[in-house]
């Protein structure tokens, strides 16, 4: 869960693990929603570059712009089922649209599962 003074639009990315090839986080991956609201955008994890998954190295990756309610707010990241795209989720980022950091910062994933 994400705390928000009030409502605002951010941008958001989601540091994650390097793999052989070059996957979609919210089509290969994940399902990802913002207060129950599923993010349909096409964001791609770049490749390695080594020819192998690298589960160690965590890349930013943009997610686009989220729109964060005044109070608590859930952003989940749930695993496709049957997926192996899977990416390591070492951690997500808010700030503001202007680039700014958000005062709620980078945030601890509350739900990962499948």
């Amino acid at each position: 869960t994400v705390e928000s003074d009030e409502a605002k639009t951010v941008s958001l990315y989601a540091s994650v693990s390097l793999r052989a090839r070059e996957i979609s986080l919210t089509s290969d991956a994940f399902e990802i929603t913002v207060n129950g609201v599923r993010i349909t955008t096409e964001s791609a994890v770049p490749e390695s570059g080594t020819g192998k998954d690298d589960w160690r190295s965590c890349v930013n990756v943009g997610l686009g712009c989220i729109r964060l309610n005044e109070g608590t707010n859930t952003i989940v990241f749930k695993v496709l089922p049957g997926s192996e795209n899977c990416v390591n989720l070492d951690s997500i980022t808010l700030t503001t649209v202007d680039g700014a950091a958000s005062s709620s910062g980078s945030a601890a994933v509350a739900d990962i599962g499948g």
